[in-house]
């Protein structure tokens, strides 16, 4: 099944991270802008269309997700976050439309922060040797957790846990979201620790 957000103009395949090294962390693939690292803003769409349903039988979502866990945001989201960490990431203008008509112009949202914040300690099953978390076979995994470090995490709002391959936000900073009633936004709590409550 296709997306329903086509591009107008830009190349999403063809996008460039600015620095494509290869570090310790989940392999870097240098077209991905999901995974820590700035791009280079060469051939990001400027334009999305939705055809099909109209606005009333299926509306804007506030927080969008597009293709390979992209997201879309409204203004709201953009400023809360650059008010937390300004100049931290990057937001590209997008204007939507749907059925050919302009709605709405969001932002793409790529985060720029690529670090490790699961806790060595207290994941379950115990993290590699690498550091990556390796869940437990199907129907074994009722124990299973994923613990963060508050002092890896310190004063971040969005990173990229880099052994975990997955985008994250900081509990302030979700609570702050949350408080707008925006749409198109749910989260899931991992427990975290720190050095002095361990």
């Amino acid at each position: 099944m296709s997306h329903p957000w086509q591009e107008l103009d830009g190349d999403s395949s063809q996008l460039e991270l600015i620095d494509a090294s290869q570090d310790e962390g989940r392999l870097i693939s240098a077209t991905n802008p999901v995974q820590g690292r700035t791009i280079t803003g060469k051939n990001v769409p400027t334009k999305l269309e939705r055809m099909g349903p109209t606005l009333e039988e299926y509306p804007l979502l506030d927080v969008i997700t597009y293709w390979s866990g992209n997201l879309l945001v409204c203004k709201a989201f953009r400023d809360l976050l650059e008010e937390m960490e300004p100049g931290v990431h990057q937001f590209f203008p997008m204007e939507l439309l749907v059925n050919g008509s302009k709605v709405a112009t969001y932002h793409w949202f790529v985060c720029c922060t690529r670090i490790a914040t699961m806790s060595r300690e207290h994941c379950y099953p115990p993290l590699d040797e690498r550091g990556f978390f390796r869940p437990s076979p199907i129907g074994q995994n009722q124990n299973d957790r994923v613990v963060l470090s508050r002092d890896k995490i310190g004063a971040h709002h969005a990173w990229h846990d880099k052994f975990y391959g997955r985008t994250m936000f900081s509990n302030v900073f979700a609570e702050r979201l949350f408080s707008f009633g925006l749409s198109g936004i749910r989260a899931f709590q991992f427990p975290e620790v720190s050095a002095t409550s361990a």
